[in-house]
C-alpha cells in the first residue's frame, strides 16, 4: 500500500513540475482512478483524473487521452450532483472525440452516450434522444451483437422513454432482436 501512494505522489509530482507522464504511469493513474471511481471516493478520483488531464492537455489538447480525462471530470462531477459542471466538460470531450476519431468508432459512441446523459439529466429529452440514438447506431453497426455497450445505449433510450412515458417507444426497444 505505502508503495502505490508513494508511486501515485511521485506520478502526480510529475505532472504538477510538467514532466510528461509515461505511458505505464498513464496507465496506472487511469487504473487507479477508476478503482477509487468504482469505491466513491470522488475526491481522490478528482485529483487525479485531474492531474490527467492537466498532462494530456500540456501535450495535445485535441489527444484521447485529454478527451478520456474531461469525460472522467464530467463523470465524477455528475456523480457528487454537480450535473451543471460536467456539461461543459462532456461536450468538450465530445467535440475533441468528433475531430479525431473516425465517424464510426466506438469510443466516440461512448461520448455521445455521455453527452446524451447529462442533457437527459437536464431535463432536454430531446436532445438526449438524438445523441443516444447516434450512439445506438454506432455501435450496433461495428460492435457484436452480444456486446454490453449495445445494451447500454437500449438501456438509456428505454429508460429516457420510461421517464417520458413514452411506452410504446421502450416496447420498440424490447422487440429488438440480437
Amino acid at each position: 500500500m505505502r508503495r502505490q501512494i508513494r508511486f501515485i505522489a511521485v506520478c502526480l509530482s510529475l505532472v504538477v513540475t510538467g514532466v510528461p507522464l509515461r505511458a505505464a504511469d498513464t496507465a496506472a493513474l487511469k487504473a487507479k482512478l477508476s478503482a477509487l471511481a468504482r469505491d466513491a471516493r470522488y475526491p481522490e478520483a478528482m485529483a487525479i483524473a485531474q492531474k490527467l488531464a492537466d498532462a494530456a492537455k500540456s501535450t495535445n489538447r485535441e489527444s484521447k487521452d485529454y478527451a478520456e480525462a474531461l469525460s472522467w471530470l464530467a463523470f465524477l462531477h455528475q456523480v457528487q450532483g454537480e450535473v451543471t459542471a460536467s456539461g461543459a466538460l462532456f461536450r468538450e470531450a465530445y467535440e475533441i472525440d468528433s475531430k479525431i476519431l473516425p465517424p464510426d468508432d466506438p469510443d466516440l459512441a461512448t461520448s455521445l452516450n455521455n453527452l446524451g446523459f447529462y442533457y437527459c439529466q437536464i431535463g432536454d429529452f430531446r436532445q438526449s434522444e438524438v445523441l443516444y440514438r447516434q450512439s445506438l447506431d454506432i455501435r450496433e453497426r461495428v460492435l457484436p451483437k452480444n456486446d454490453p455497450a449495445i445494451a447500454d445505449s437500449l438501456n438509456n433510450l428505454a429508460e429516457l422513454y420510461k421517464s417520458e412515458e413514452q411506452w410504446f417507444s421502450t416496447s420498440s426497444l424490447c422487440e429488438k432482436k440480437y
